[in-house]
């Protein structure tokens, strides 16, 4: 049987490379080039012209780092600190199927929207007809029109859609191959009628921990609405403040955890 390579050896590996490309360098470790450096301090290196393209850097810290000219996908460096002059890299969608698929918490009712164009994509990927899809999973087609196009749709509803293409390609791959390399689905609330407001990724992970923290200690029953439409009664909205502000202070060591998952 073969043994895993140790983290020393791959450390050793990457020293005595003499390779200066994130991209190969994430080859060469032989872990998950998509997540490797995710959480890792790169802070002030040329990455100028590097191509980083594939690579997720999620809760790394880049500042310093300059990054003229660098291909990088959507969404890779959202909940990335990086300098200001490069703040334009970021864009609203900060998370996978994969990932929402772990962070999802029922406890929080809110929306997300897939980038539009994705799921076409993501269809033809697994050759399955739309109609197909609706009728395995008993899914509303005018849903996923919505979806689609790029509309808000219901956190079940996304998860729905998101375990149904993640299942279909590992019972016609046997693996998990990804779509695209690129962040795909952001999550949001309507705060007010008709006025979308976008969640991090990280905020979300909060707002779940808080939600069970909640849950414990006033065993407070029900979702939480974050906005299922409009905040109609300032009781309702004075309740969300008081969430929200706890969730702030009860998040920190379990929100990094989750967020690493």
């Amino acid at each position: 049987m073969t043994q895993s390579r140790s983290s020393f050896d791959i450390v050793l590996t990457i020293l005595q490379s003499g390779l200066s490309s994130l991209k190969d360098l994430a080859v060469l470790s032989g872990r998950d080039s998509f997540t490797f450096y995710r959480d890792a301090d790169l802070r002030n290196l040329d990455l100028s012209n590097q191509d980083l393209s594939g690579l997720d850097f999620r809760g790394t810290d880049m500042r310093g780092s300059a990054l003229k000219n660098s291909t990088i996908d959507r969404g890779a460096l959202n909940n990335t600190k990086i300098d200001i002059e490069y703040s334009f890299l970021k864009d609203e969608y900060d998370t996978t199927m994969e990932d929402f698929s772990t962070i999802f918490n029922s406890s929080i009712y809110c929306f997300c929207k897939f980038r539009e164009g994705f799921l076409d994509r993501a269809f033809k990927f697994i050759s399955m007809p739309f109609s197909d899809f609706c009728g395995k999973y008993k899914f509303s087609e005018g849903a996923l029109r919505k979806a689609r196009r790029g509309d808000p749709v219901t956190t079940n509803t996304c998860l729905t859609i998101s375990n149904g293409i993640i299942k279909e390609i590992r019972d016609r791959f046997g693996t998990e191959k990804r779509i695209t390399d690129s962040c795909d689905i952001t999550i949001g609330h309507f705060p007010y009628k008709n006025m979308w407001k976008r969640l991090e990724r990280l905020e979300y992970i909060e707002l779940s921990y808080m939600a069970e923290r909640v849950n414990i200690v006033f065993e407070v029953e029900g979702p939480y609405l974050l906005g299922s439409g409009p905040i109609n009664s300032t009781i309702e909205a004075s309740k969300w403040r008081r969430y929200r502000v706890r969730a702030g202070a009860a998040g920190s060591i379990a929100t990094r955890k989750a967020a690493r998952a």
